[in-house]
């Protein structure tokens, strides 16, 4: 089995390598974004924190 005939899978090398890639970008977007998210939220309990704090004064 030549490299050529691996990366081609027997005609249907464009659609397991386009999912490939498509998963790897999954794999690498989903903890960026959950660490986004998580940051983003942290802070809006900080600010309602104070809110809160203020407001109760």
């Amino acid at each position: 089995m030549s490299v050529t005939e691996f990366f081609s899978m027997g005609g249907y090398g464009y659609h397991v390598w386009g999912v490939m890639l498509l998963v790897l970008f999954i794999m690498v977007f989903e903890p960026l974004n959950l660490k986004l998210q998580r940051k983003s939220l942290l802070l809006r309990i900080k600010r309602n924190k104070k809110l809160n704090q203020r407001n109760n004064k």
